[in-house]
């Protein structure tokens, strides 16, 4: 089984516009299409594996009406959840998509709700409980407010315990700390800090750098994003017996949020169904590349997937 935690679970409220007016202009902008989901980078990971046939079960805190949206837009889709209960608000994220400009939409992210002592006692037992059943564990995204930045190694720790292998997707010293730990799988998420360990990430140099750094804490896979303001991000997988580097052509961006979040969970779909590392990383750059090019942030058509493939680009470094 596999289980993904997402600490900070949201509703990713999409809207697409003609333009963003100023005010000098019009006091009002009207959208043309707009998309809400349950979002969330194990979230994610988990709708996308759900698409492909794969069941996970997905944990992590949710509350008020929006934690009702987040889990009701789950079961929809027929995905298992074990979420906890506290009190305050689940947290709306907006995200502002103007025509022409899809490579760089306005995303403003909120900040959560308080994770409360008895809520977290509560995870931390379901959490216990669900080792006893998982082979895999997948930890991603921010942490909601109340969580300590050991949150997450404090959760890879308990599963390299069971034996259980165990991918950390996230950012800053949440992710740096727990990286220490040796995942199966690390990826930082780089997007709002260029860096990490300390060392700067803004260049495709310093990310095989930083990449390398992370093979040494006994991570298997490493997965840099870098060149993050092209339509799609390259993606460079490390392991011991090389590093490549993924890269896309001919994109028509529609919805570039959550991408790295796809190209994931399409990977790990690959890999756990007996692929090695560059095909299951083809495979995830294709998923990433078709997900790009839909507004939904997960590809529910397989043969999309399989399509982008050949637009796919693999450079062995």
């Amino acid at each position: 089984m596999i289980v993904t935690i997402t600490p900070n679970p949201a509703i990713d409220q999409f809207y697409w516009v003609d333009e963003i007016l100023s005010p000098e202009t019009a006091l009002l902008t009207r959208a043309n299409h707009t998309l809400s989901s349950a979002g969330g980078k194990g979230i994610n990971v988990s709708m996308q594996l759900n698409y492909l046939g794969m069941e996970t079960t997905t944990m992590g805190f949710i509350a008020g009406y929006m934690g009702h949206a987040v889990e009701h837009s789950l079961h929809e889709r027929n995905i298992t959840t074990n979420f906890v209960w506290t009190d305050g608000e689940t947290r709306a994220n907006v995200i502002v998509i103007a025509d022409g400009k899809e490579v760089s939409p306005i995303e403003v992210n909120a900040t959560g709700p308080q994770v409360s002592d008895m809520a977290l006692h509560r995870f931390q037992k379901r959490y216990q409980n669900a080792l006893l059943r998982c082979d895999y564990v997948m930890c991603g995204g921010s942490l909601a407010p109340g969580l300590d930045i050991d949150f997450y190694k404090r959760l890879l720790e308990k599963a390299h315990q069971k034996d259980a292998k165990t991918m950390l997707y996230a950012s800053g010293d949440e992710f740096n700390h727990a990286c220490e730990l040796g995942p199966w799988m690390s990826k930082p998420d780089v997007r709002e800090r260029s860096e990490v360990l300390g060392k700067p990430i803004g260049t495709k140099d310093q990310a095989y750098e930083v990449g390398q750094e992370l093979l040494k804490t006994g991570s298997e896979i490493v997965i840099m994003a870098h060149s993050l303001t092209q339509p799609l991000a390259d993606q460079m997988v490390f392991t011991k017996e090389g590093i490549w580097n993924y890269k896309a052509n001919e994109i028509e961006t529609v919805n570039r949020v959550g991408a790295g979040d796809t190209f994931t969970a399409g990977m790990l779909f690959k890999l756990l169904k007996g692929s090695d590392v560059t095909t299951a990383s083809r495979f995830g750059m294709a998923a990433s590349l078709a997900s790009t090019e839909a507004k939904q942030t997960t590809v529910a058509n397989r043969n999309a997937i399989e399509q982008a493939l050949q637009r796919v680009e693999e450079e062995a470094l």
